[in-house]
This record gives C-alpha cells, sequence and structure tokens, in this order.
C-alpha cells in the first residue's frame, strides 16, 4: 500500500472514530519538532557539554558529562540554558495538528519533548481547552486522575519535563530509566489504543517497557522518514500495524501532519472520487480489527457481555444455524469489548477482570489446534491438560477467554467410531473440569443433534444461547447504512431485491442465499462490476457463480485462509476477487497471471522436475 493510502485510511479511521465519540492519542517524539529548528536531544546535550561542563576523571562518555552538569547546575540555570534551544516558533505542521486537535480527533498528546510548540500552537489556534501535566511536577499519583477526567478535553502528557516548568528538566540518564508503577500504568493504559506515534526512535527503555505490546491493542500508525526503527518493529508486529507505517518524504512530520488535515478537512463533494469506500465483506467473515464496520449485532453483544459482568460464567455455549454469522459475531461483535476492560452497571463497582482472548476455528480434530494456539500464545509446551490448564492461570493475570469455533465439526467426529467420541469426550471434559471464574471456554456451533448430544454425554444439559439470523429487514438496513457509510449509492430497489432473497433463503433453510451471498454480490455492485441485477442464477462470471455456490459447503477455502497469517490470507483473498471478477474474462486472467507469475508454468503431464 502507498504511503498516501495509508494517511487517507488513517483519516477514514479517525472520522469513524469522531462520529463514535471516541479519538486516537498521539504520541510525539524530537522528529516532531526538528521543521521548528529545535535540534535533537544528542545535539543539545554535546553542545551544552561543551559549553558548560568541565572535563573531571569520572566522567568519560558525553552521556556522563552531561549527567554531572544537570545534577549539579541550578534549577534557574538549567532554564537558562534550554531556552535558546526550545523557545522556538511553531511550524506549519504544528499549526495544522492544533486544528485537528480542535476539532476532536484527538484528546491525549504524549510527548517527549521539552518545547512548548504544541502548546503555542494551540493559543495561537484560540484553543484553551487543554491541561498541560508535567512529569516531575504533577505528583504520580495524580497523573492518572488527570488523564481520565473529562475536562479539560485535551490532556498533553510531558513525560521528560517542559520548558514552561524550570523546576523540572528529567533530561539525565537516571530520570529517564525507570517509571514509577502508577504511571506505567498510565502509559499502558494509553498505549493499547489506538495510537497515531510521529518522530520517536523509541530509544527511552522506560517507554519500550509500559508501551502495551498485546495483541489485542488498537492500530498503531508510525510516521518516521526512515520508516519503521528496529526498536518497534516487533511491537508493530504484535500489534498488526506493519502495513501502517507511513515514510518517506510524507513521514516528516509537516508533510505528514498537512496531508492528514488536507484528508480530514477536506469536503466530501470536492474528494468523493478518493474517498468511497467498499464496506461489504467478499467471502469472508469480520475480524477483530473490523469492529466498526460489523453492524446489526449491537442487542446480542450487549445481551453476552452480560453474562461477563461481575464474575465470568466458566463455560458459554452459543449456537445458531449454519451461515446465521456466528464468526463473525465472536470475533468483531464480541472479543473486541473483552479486549477492553468491561464498563459497569450503574452503581456497581468497577469489573476486575481483563481479557485475554484465543480463538480457534475448529477441524474435526481439534484437540492439536488448540495446543498449537496456546503454545502460540502462551509460550507453553506440549504437557498433560492436567497441569497445563492450571498453569495457563498463572501466566496472565488476566482472563483467558477460549473460543472454539465450529465445535459442531468436532461433535460430528464424535458419532462417527467409539473412538473418536471417547476422545472428543475426554477433552471436553478435560477442560470443563478446569474451567472457572479465570479460565472460560465458549463453545460456538451449528444448532444441531450432534452437538447437544455430546454435552448431554458431559453432563453439561445447559440450553445454548441463540444466534439468530438476521431479520431481512435488518439486512437491507445494513446495507443501506454500509452503502451510505462508504459514500457508494445502490440502487433502492436492488437492495429491495436481495433482502427478498436473502428472506427466501431463510425460508428454505438450505444455505442458499445467505448473508455471506449478500455481502459478496454487495461487494461487486459497490465495485460497479454488476451494474444491473437480474438475479442469482443469471450472475456474468462463471467464478463468482462457482465461488458463492461453495458457501454452502461444510468445508471451504475460507478454512484454509484462516489457517495462514493475516498478510497471507489477504494476498490470496485479494487474488480470488481478482478471479471472480464479474468484469474481466477468462483471457485477461490468463494474461494476468503470466505477466505478474512468470515462474509459474503452464499444466504439463508428466511434469519436468527442477
Amino acid at each position: 500500500m502507498q504511503t498516501l493510502d495509508r494517511i487517507r485510511n488513517l483519516a477514514q479511521l479517525l472520522n469513524l472514530k469522531k462520529t463514535a465519540g471516541e479519538s486516537f492519542v498521539l504520541m510525539l517524539g524530537a522528529g516532531a519538532s526538528l521543521s521548528s529548528g529545535v535540534k535533537p536531544t544528542a545535539t543539545i546535550m554535546e553542545e551544552l557539554v561543551s559549553t558548560y561542563a568541565t572535563q573531571t576523571a569520572s566522567a568519560d562518555t558525553i552521556e556522563d558529562r552531561f549527567d554531572e552538569l544537570w545534577r549539579t547546575g541550578s534549577e534557574a540555570n538549567r532554564g537558562l540554558w534550554l531556552k535558546p534551544y526550545l523557545n522556538r516558533p511553531p511550524s506549519s505542521g504544528y499549526h495544522r495538528l492544533a486544528e485537528l486537535i480542535q476539532r476532536g480527533f484527538f484528546d491525549v498528546v504524549i510527548t517527549f519533548n521539552f518545547d512548548r510548540l504544541l502548546e503555542r500552537a494551540l493559543d495561537d489556534a484560540g484553543f484553551t481547552d487543554y491541561k498541560t501535566i508535567i512529569r516531575g511536577e504533577t505528583d504520580v499519583q495524580s497523573i492518572a486522575k488527570l488523564v481520565q477526567s473529562r475536562e479539560p478535553r485535551v490532556k498533553i502528557l510531558k513525560m521528560h519535563g517542559s520548558l514552561q516548568s524550570s523546576d523540572y528538566f528529567l533530561f539525565s540518564k537516571e530520570e529517564m530509566l525507570n517509571y514509577p508503577p502508577d504511571l506505567e500504568k498510565v502509559i499502558s493504559d494509553l498505549t493499547s489504543r489506538d495510537i497515531v506515534i510521529c518522530g520517536y526512535a523509541f530509544n527511552d527503555e522506560c517507554l519500550r517497557r509500559a508501551f502495551d505490546p498485546s495483541k489485542g491493542g488498537g492500530d498503531i500508525y508510525y510516521v518516521n522518514p526512515s520508516g519503521a526503527v528496529e526498536n518497534v518493529k516487533g511491537l508493530l508486529s504484535r500489534r498488526r500495524s506493519l502495513e501502517r507505517v507511513i515514510g518517506g518524504d510524507l513521514g516528516k512530520f509537516d508533510d505528514f501532519v498537512e496531508t492528514l488535515h488536507r484528508q480530514l478537512t477536506t469536503p466530501v463533494e470536492a474528494s468523493t472520487a478518493r474517498t468511497r469506500q467498499n464496506s461489504f465483506k467478499f467471502l469472508d467473515h469480520y475480524q477483530e480489527d473490523q469492529q466498526l464496520w460489523f453492524l446489526g449485532r449491537r442487542k446480542l453483544t450487549r445481551k453476552v457481555l452480560k453474562l461477563f459482568e461481575g464474575v465470568p460464567p466458566p463455560a458459554l455455549f452459543l449456537s445458531g444455524k449454519p451461515k446465521v454469522g456466528k464468526t463473525s459475531f465472536i470475533r468483531a461483535g464480541l472479543t473486541p469489548y473483552l479486549l477492553k476492560p468491561l464498563k459497569p452497571r450503574r452503581g456497581k463497582d468497577a469489573n476486575k477482570y481483563e481479557y485475554e482472548c484465543v480463538y480457534v476455528r475448529c477441524k474435526q480434530d481439534v484437540e492439536p489446534q488448540l495446543r498449537a494456539a496456546l503454545k502460540a500464545r502462551f509460550s507453553v509446551d506440549d504437557e498433560a491438560w492436567e497441569t497445563l490448564l492450571p498453569r495457563l492461570k498463572t501466566l496472565t493475570s488476566k482472563c483467558i477467554v477460549i473460543f472454539l469455533d465450529q465445535f459442531e465439526r468436532a461433535a460430528r467426529a464424535a458419532q462417527e467410531s467409539p473412538d473418536k467420541k471417547k476422545s472428543i469426550l475426554d477433552l471436553a471434559g478435560r477442560l470443563l473440569k478446569h474451567a472457572d471464574e479465570r479460565l472460560v471456554f465458549v463453545f460456538i456451533a451449528v444448532d444441531e443433534n450432534a452437538f447437544s448430544k455430546l454435552f448431554i454425554s458431559l453432563k453439561r444439559p445447559e440450553d445454548p444461547a441463540d444466534i439468530p439470523p438476521l431479520p431481512p429487514e435488518r439486512v437491507a438496513s445494513i446495507i443501506r447504512y454500509a452503502a451510505r457509510k462508504g459514500d457508494v449509492a445502490l440502487d433502492p430497489d436492488l437492495i429491495t431485491t436481495l433482502s427478498n432473497e436473502y428472506r427466501e433463503g431463510l425460508k428454505r433453510g438450505d444455505q442458499s442465499f445467505t448473508l455471506a451471498h449478500v455481502q459478496t454480490i454487495c461487494y461487486y455492485l459497490a465495485r460497479g462490476f454488476l451494474p444491473k441485477w437480474e438475479g442469482y442464477d443469471q450472475l456474468p462470471a462463471p467464478g463468482l457463480r462457482a465461488a458463492l455456490d461453495s458457501i454452502k459447503d461444510n468445508s471451504s477455502l475460507m478454512d484454509l485462509l484462516d489457517d495462514l497469517s493475516t498478510e497471507e490470507r489477504r494476498l490470496i483473498r485479494s487474488f480470488l476477487k481478482m478471479i471472480c471478477d464479474p468484469g474481466r474474462n477468462t483471457r485477461q486472467i490468463v494474461e494476468f497471471i503470466r505477466n505478474h507469475f512468470p515462474d509459474i508454468r503452464e499444466d504439463r503431464f508428466p511434469e519436468p522436475i527442477a
């Protein structure tokens, strides 16, 4: 993806967040102030040492000499030393950033800079609804309350001091080595949110330890002219954000902010072609990072989340008819809420549980899948369930929620032979034996006899919570909303036709026209490849018809893709979209393969071996 496209995507997400009453966190490093004439910290240290420090036997390096200078200098002199370096006028990027903050796109700014460039830009814009919180000047125990308070709306958290308070410059190695526990918790909570990081190299060990690395954290947009530095690559990978790095010229602070400002402030009418989005899924379920686009299950989400208020249930059983959207509900409707602390009901104390979610899309032999998922998440070895399950609870302070999706496959396998039945009964029995408020198992399956019989055999006769099909009227409403959200025009009569065909599919109960059909057809309608809808049987592309026909199969290509990494999965899905594209003919596809995949040989038999 090109850098400009990444800024456009960021602008779209910022707008979505703002509409939902949420906002990003912004983190600023020294790179954000270079264009305003503020020198890098290392340069400031060297020049101060050469000007004011004296050579001593105990200080060999620049850092040691600076530490000694800083430790022995008076508070008044410290301010005088730094003022020529930091008292600079804000660059154009800071003025544009002040406008974006004023418009509500950011509510917390974490900065490691001592200058007051941002405050001056906000003052110049006439914006006063902000508070600067200076570490060192503000009591550590009070910082969390100040950051969480509703007023003022914007908080600027200065981690290493500020020119505005010359008594507090956290500038030496000792002062910047560790964060107090209370402050580390504040930083961890803030960095778990969606965040934009500009010009920060992650050289501070204290910040690297405090930054939330969990996979359930929000998106990270890392802005730096040279791209992702080594210190941040692992973090970006864990937070699914390697494709959100903004480098090159647009990674320079002023250029980035001005480009983002244009994307966020240009009237929709003037940029329709650039801001249109295809908000429909192509033969796929929704993922955890697509929560804002997942529609229609708010009531069900609230119902299930209530079960997690107070003490979580040790086991939960969810069932529904085939292709009603169970996987999408788990991954985009429920999991993102569990990854954030649940809000308590009015009048009750805050929920004491935070959650670590593990998802398994089951095959018939689910045990090795579950072991592989736990090994990947917790780095555990293969060992007996009787010792492994209790040990999991010691590896994290969070409640572990394990989702076993499509568990009907394992249940069906149990009906094939006594050995298979014993195997799955033994596994499920061990899991449920160790389930409690710290280890929760959620079984999701098609509502059928095999599923029910299995848990009756385990003497667990609880009625599964139902995931009902979406009503046709709701489906029509979702199509209209998703089209409007992506600035896509769809014929109202066509939407009515699709929802009616979905209604008929529900009546037949044969999976011949499901939500996946509706989403995939709308995907191509939004792209303009189906200008005239004449019904499912009249689709012009045989590849698309074959793909849609495969939806009703119990095991399909979607299951194979789920075993791949996110990057590989999206790559193959993009190729499938091209093959199924009603706007292409077979000859175009052949030429595409020849031009872009020259190493793929024509099919020959016997095939030569390289």
